[in-house]
């Protein structure tokens, strides 16, 4: 599986449907540039493109003269209109950015070196306006389907060009930080902002989410081996490893969940202090990272880098079906549910939280039993 999504030809007919759909015997909708189900799975939409019809070659006229463009797998995903690109760089920098922005360090990035960044490189202008129009799906619900399409077109071209500098040996470090981390953000929110549904593997949403993860900190990595001096070391240097943010008076019952989540936690550890198999590190390890994520609500950096954080180990357990494991699993996902109120949250925790427990069904341990009834009252299953 890859993050960065290939554009395909359109088709009418079914049996022109991408390649993860004929494997795994399902319909596609054959969605350009991927279709739903492939989005929702987070997987590399493929087609296979089949060969044009032959032609006769007309008389040579004015038309032939000019280059010809790529037509293999390629579709024309035609940009929108400049003045519709320039509505959307506004609305980030006037809307979006302060919607992503924890405090006023971060909205210096988002507001301020982020667009300045694109102005430079075109797949972090892409990823810009992909960011926009998806934040525009989310407030304007009567045109969703029309901004979502145009925020996979212009994520697709992003993608495509972010790879193409990872791999190679450039030192655009910056907007390679720039352009992953918007990705990212771009993935986090597509579920939620389309109303996708549920994920139907939420462990394989925490990989994919893991990977761009890696992506953003081995960018950030050589930024700091390199010593360099950027645009944005106020924003990576800044002192402190989390962002302080108190909560809002509006969210009151958020203050009073959260405590209720942090006392519910405690018991977790009890379990696992009379827990005497092999996995006990596994699960301190990842009980503490939890919990150092929820201790720093309502700052969300801790959620946000939970996946990079955890353990191989602990992943195997919950491929396993590991019920310990499940169980900081699913604390993980309380944690975002608290901060789903954010647009590229919207939804995040309660889908992780129904993605674990839906194929479970009533086949839960006794020990667990009152907690998994008490997670489910709390994200309304």
């Amino acid at each position: 599986m890859h993050l960065l999504t290939y554009p395909r030809r359109s088709h009418k007919k079914s049996r022109h449907g991408c390649k993860p759909c004929k494997r795994s015997h399902v319909k596609c909708d054959e969605g350009q540039p991927s279709c739903s189900l492939c989005v929702k799975r987070g997987l590399e939409c493929i087609y296979i493109c089949p060969e044009p019809p032959r032609k006769a070659l007309p008389d040579t006229t004015e038309d032939d003269k000019t280059p010809r463009q790529d037509t293999s797998c390629t579709p024309g995903l035609s940009r929108v209109p400049r003045l519709q690109e320039m509505r959307l760089l506004h609305h980030f920098s006037v809307i979006t950015a302060p919607s992503l922005a924890c405090d006023d360090v971060d909205l210096r990035f988002w507001q301020f070196e982020l667009p300045q960044i694109a102005t430079a490189h075109d797949y972090v202008m892409e990823g810009l306006l992909a960011a926009a129009a998806l934040h525009l799906a989310f407030l304007e619900a009567d045109q969703l389907s029309y901004w979502a399409q145009i925020a996979l077109s212009y994520q697709t071209r992003a993608s495509a060009g972010l790879r193409n500098d990872l791999v190679s040996s450039s030192e655009n470090h910056v907007a390679k930080f720039a352009g992953t981390a918007l990705i990212l953000l771009l993935i986090t929110a597509y579920p939620g902002v389309c109303k996708d549904g549920d994920p139907i593997d939420p462990l394989n949403e925490v990989v994919t989410i893991r990977s761009a993860l890696k992506g953003c900190a081995l960018v950030f990595s050589k930024i700091f081996e390199n010593q360099q001096k950027t645009s944005i070391d106020f924003w990576l240097r800044r002192e402190g490893s989390t962002v302080s943010k108190e909560p809002q008076e509006s969210d009151a019952d958020l203050v009073h969940l959260h405590q209720d989540i942090m006392e519910r936690l405690s018991e977790v550890q009890h379990a696992i202090d009379n827990c005497h198999n092999q996995y006990r590190d596994v699960y301190y390890n990842a009980y503490d990272l939890t919990l150092k994520a929820l201790r720093t609500w309502p700052a969300e950096v801790g959620s946000i880098t939970w996946p990079i954080w955890i353990s191989d180990s602990f992943l195997a357990l919950l491929e396993q079906g590991d019920w310990v494991s499940r169980i900081i699993f699913l604390f993980y996902g309380l944690n975002i549910f608290l901060g789903s109120r954010r647009w590229f949250r919207m939804g995040a925790g309660r889908r992780l939280i129904l993605g674990v427990l839906a194929p479970i069904g009533t086949d839960i341990p006794p020990q667990w039993e009152e907690m998994v009834h008490w997670m489910k009252q709390v994200v309304n299953i």
